[in-house]
């Protein structure tokens, strides 16, 4: 068997608050919130991890084109447990994010948009 075959189960949640409101052509807004998880994995052992979440977006458009733009930071709480082999490990992580989007819609049919979307994503995570 290699080392690196095995399963992995992992559940998370997350609960999220949030509000924007019109500023001239866009809409503004921001969220708070709480996640938490955990992991299994079959050969190395499990993770838990809990912490807070908090964004800001803004997006504006017509009727066929939209663009949006997000930035968010999560500071988590990480905890692992590799069993007798590796031992537990406690660390803080933060990851901070941005994401771009952009779209046109084709054409529509009845309530149904064909749509042209572009999105990049970039996250950087610190441990």
């Amino acid at each position: 068997m290699d080392a690196n075959d095995g399963d992995i189960d992992t559940n998370s949640r997350i609960a999220l608050v949030g509000t924007d409101s019109a500023i001239y052509n866009w809409r503004v807004g921001g969220y708070l919130g709480v996640h938490n998880g955990d992991a299994n994995f079959d050969q190395s052992g499990s993770s838990d991890y809990e912490g807070v979440t908090v964004g800001l977006y803004a997006n504006t458009g017509n009727d066929d084109w939209y663009g949006d733009i997000a930035v968010e930071w999560q500071g988590s709480d990480v905890e692992y447990d590799g069993g007798t082999a590796v031992g537990e490990d406690e660390q803080d992580s933060n990851v901070i994010g941005f994401a771009l989007e952009g779209g046109k819609t084709l054409y529509r049919v009845e309530d149904n948009d064909v749509m042209v979307i572009g999105r990049y994503v970039y996250a950087h995570a610190d441990t």
